[in-house]
């Protein structure tokens, strides 16, 4: 439970991070963490960094905190520093050692799964933008069917309104949080094959008739068995992600307000 009108709660797929100066207004729950200070500078740099997610290095997560800043900076605009310091630093340490690695990406995966020429993605999140690039290569078109067609913007990429219905065949990609019920009623045509990369594509699957159907859980389940070769990878960012939040620490700067405390 958060409460205070100082809190602030970033929700990514995974977790709900509250920024608080006051951690005493946080009822904490068993599981739940509590970092300050250098520990917690730390931990948003693994975060954006993709260490803490089933898809390592991925850039999703990352989209998803440069949206929570601009709220962030908004109502604390003393934040500012610490915002780009992170991202700075987020955006080497990314350059460095998390490019190219293979299947860890949901776009690279895609790239190896998908059979169809012409693809057809439900969303036009972050998820979307960060998989297109990578159909574009491999597919004669690809269509993103979004609420409002005017936000998106893709070089290369059709983008259509939901409310045209315009899917008839091909290959069907879901990168957003719609409810099977409302997709089979959106659904028109028949697909090749299928792509559910809802969170809640166990829980709330689609039943749909197709010659292969792949769900959030088997992207997830590939990246496992590969995962321990990233070991080591992971070590050296972690050890660099500290040597930086040490450094960072041992700089002299004002900050009339302190470092808030994050709940993760």
């Amino acid at each position: 439970m958060f409460e205070g009108t100082d809190t602030l709660v970033w929700e990514t797929c995974l977790r709900s991070i509250a920024f608080t100066a006051d951690p005493s207004k946080i009822s904490l729950i068993e599981g739940d963490e509590v970092y300050s200070n250098l520990e917690a500078y730390g931990f948003l740099l693994e975060v954006m960094c993709g260490l803490h997610s089933p898809v390592v290095g991925e850039t999703e997560v990352f989209g998803q905190f440069k949206n929570f800043a601009k709220l962030w900076v908004k109502q604390e605009p003393q934040r500012v520093t610490l915002m780009q310091r992170l991202f700075g630093e987020a955006k080497d340490i990314r350059s460095k050692h998390l490019c190219n690695l293979g299947t860890q990406s949901y776009g690279s995966w895609l790239k190896r799964k998908v059979k169809g020429r012409h693809v057809h993605i439900l969303g036009g999140g972050n998820l979307a933008q960060e998989i297109a690039p990578y159909l574009l290569k491999i597919s004669e078109s690809v269509t993103i069917h979004v609420r409002n067609p005017d936000k998106v913007k893709i070089k290369g990429v059709i983008v259509r309104g939901l409310s045209e219905r315009a899917f008839t065949t091909g290959t069907l990609i879901v990168a957003a949080p719609l409810t099977a019920s409302y997709i089979q009623q959106w659904l028109r045509g028949s697909t090749i094959e299928f792509f559910d990369l809802r969170d809640t594509s166990n829980s709330d699957p689609l039943t749909i008739d197709c010659d292969r159907r792949h769900v959030l859980s088997d992207v997830f389940s590939e990246i496992e068995r590969t995962k321990s070769l990233l070991m080591p990878i992971i070590d050296l960012v972690k050890s660099e992600i500290l040597a930086r939040s040490e450094r960072t620490a041992s700089q002299v700067h004002v900050r009339p307000q302190g470092w808030d405390d994050i709940c993760a």
